[in-house]
């Protein structure tokens, strides 16, 4: 076998080494000879392949090892037959991260790739495009072309999407409560524009407005939490923008928001020995629940505390057992939590679970944003403490 393509997940050693570990699941091993085969059953006049992945595909020195460091090449040249042209997102002896290669591939595809004007975007096209993106933002990622199409294999036509757009309207609210949120979005070309609505209960889309003309729309929340609002505008031939959004809670007529930070940014562990705690200061004596920001991929149990000292006295505490979604959504829990607090002082979120592992990550900013506390992280199950300039993201109700 001279080169393959090995499928997996993602760097992280999970429970199971098929998801991560490209050599432990033969089923992932995919050669030349086999993509050779579905190549040639694919009647066209062109065909365009693009491999997004660390080593250029998975290649590993486990099962061979080529000199060049133009994998493309080489497997282009395996990959037997004309007109085709082959994108990887890095040499063979490089990582790839983050898809970046993939976006800047769509992104270019979607009509800015289209360097000599002709209203059309060709596979070189869209390469260029994106490997210069590539080479000007992400140090050591070299993407590769093999290009065996006469001229340039043209592959979409230019339609500009619309601007991304804007969202206003009120963060805070009481539930049952019809709020106003207003959406602009602009099309390069004028077309006019939709808007779709995910708001965390349903999804909606609107009709057509004309390009920069806002859009209101009204909704409601019935049940007490933290929601995010996401919109994109989708223009009249079907290009949409990418996804804008903000986070709103809404509280019961009989609660309120006291402390609130929900910049979403990173993930940190949780588990027996990975502690971690945000220092917040109520405005109220009275703290009846409280809201987190979790990521689970692989259900565990969290026992949350409210703490006078990062090892001080336990003003109050509860426990959940969160269930794992899929694609790393993020999820707002509440923990029903009756504090009796002193206002104007400082207290601690202190967060565990009785299990080791990886599967649970409480959600933090990327930047120190919430003024009146601090992020710690303990990896000796709470017995030291070490700051970080982040903020967990956390909502309090009184």
């Amino acid at each position: 076998m001279d080169e393959a393509l090995a499928a997996y997940r993602g760097f992280l050693p999970l429970p199971n080494p098929f998801s991560w570990e490209p050599l432990a699941n033969p089923f992932g091993i995919i050669t030349d000879d086999e993509i050779n085969f579905m190549l040639n059953r694919i009647h066209a006049k062109g065909i365009a392949m693009i491999v997004d992945s660390c080593h250029s595909g998975g290649f590993n020195d486990n099962w061979s090892y080529a000199k060049s460091y133009d994998f493309a090449s080489e497997l282009g040249k395996d990959l037997k037959g004309r007109n085709r042209v082959i994108l990887t997102s890095v040499r063979e002896d490089e990582t790839s991260y983050g898809s970046f290669f993939s976006d800047g591939i769509i992104k270019g595809l979607q009509g800015y790739a289209d360097s000599i004007k002709n209203g059309f975007v060709s596979a070189e096209e869209a390469f260029y495009y994106a490997r210069d993106i590539i080479l000007n933002n992400f140090g050591g990622m070299h993407p590769q072309i093999f290009d065996d199409y006469p001229g340039e294999l043209a592959l979409t036509s230019v339609e500009f999407p619309p601007s991304m757009p804007s969202i206003e309207g009120n963060e805070t609210g009481k539930t049952n409560v019809s709020y106003t949120y207003k959406l602009v979005s602009y099309d390069p070309e004028g077309d006019r524009i939709k808007y779709e609505i995910d708001w965390g209960n349903e999804i909606e889309q609107t009709g057509f407005y004309n390009s920069g003309v806002a859009a209101e729309i009204k909704h409601s929340w019935k049940k007490e939490g933290t929601y995010e609002i996401r919109a994109r505008a989708i223009d009249e031939h079907g290009a949409y923008s990418d996804w804008n959004e903000i986070t709103v809670t809404m509280a019961y007529p009989e609660h309120k928001i006291d402390q609130r930070q929900v910049n979403e940014s990173y993930g940190y562990l949780v588990n027996d020995t990975r502690w971690l705690a945000q220092s917040f200061i109520p405005a109220m004596n009275d703290i009846k629940k409280i809201e987190l920001a979790l990521i689970c991929w692989d259900s565990r149990d969290i026992e949350v505390e409210i703490r006078d000292g990062l090892n001080g006295m336990v003003m109050a505490r509860a426990s959940k057992e969160i269930m794992a979604t899929n694609d790393w959504q993020v999820q707002w829990i509440s923990f029903a939590i009756d504090a009796n607090l002193t206002a104007g002082k400082k207290y601690y979120i202190v967060c565990h679970s009785s299990q080791s592992g990886w599967g649970l990550a409480w959600v933090t900013s990327g930047d120190d944003v919430y003024q009146d506390g601090e992020f710690y992280h303990s990896k000796d199950g709470g017995n030291t403490w070490e700051a970080r300039p982040i903020d967990a993201c956390f909502v309090t109700y009184g």
